[in-house]
């Protein structure tokens, strides 16, 4: 389990990896306000990024812009999960 979080009530994200996926965390990136979490591995030689999302509930274009510099810069594939509302 890897998870990002910001306090008891508000905000966080996490990824889950079932014990038989032979998953092998290379580092995370957790995002400090509990928006986002990354996990960059390897899945049997496959260099793999895990992304899981808590998108703000207001127009804030420059969180997305952050997070897709940020995630640009990770060698691999990219699966993306989470959540975004939009009111």
């Amino acid at each position: 389990m890897i998870f990002s979080s910001y306090n008891n009530y508000a905000r966080g994200v996490a990824i889950l990896v079932h014990k038989s996926v032979p998953f092998q965390i290379i580092q995370t990136i957790q995002d400090p306000t509990g928006r986002y979490v990354i996990a960059q591995g390897n899945i049997m030689s496959h260099k793999v990024n895990l992304i899981n999302i808590y998108g703000p509930n207001k127009d804030m274009p420059s969180f997305f812009e952050k997070l897709m510099l940020s995630v640009s810069t990770l060698e691999g594939l990219y699966i993306f999960g989470g959540t975004l509302i939009v009111r």
